[in-house]
């Protein structure tokens, strides 16, 4: 049978200034998260943004005749 420690994910621990901490705190709040929840949904949707920006392109029809002139 897992126990609670077992089924808990390994921590990010990262360092911040008092001011930057005291930001979150207050965008978290605003937003009726906790301060663990406002940083893991801000940080995957910074990290999902950052790969589609390398990973998909949009093109308009002048841009997609330069990458397929036969198009």
């Amino acid at each position: 049978m897992n126990t609670s420690a077992e089924m808990k994910t390994p921590p990010l621990n990262i360092r911040i200034k008092a001011e930057q901490r005291n930001l979150i705190e207050q965008a978290a709040q605003a937003t009726d998260k906790t301060v663990s929840d406002f940083v893991r949904d801000a940080a995957l949707q910074h990290a999902q943004d950052a790969l589609l920006d390398r990973t998909h392109l949009l093109l308009d029809e002048r841009g997609m005749a330069r990458v397929h002139p036969s198009a």
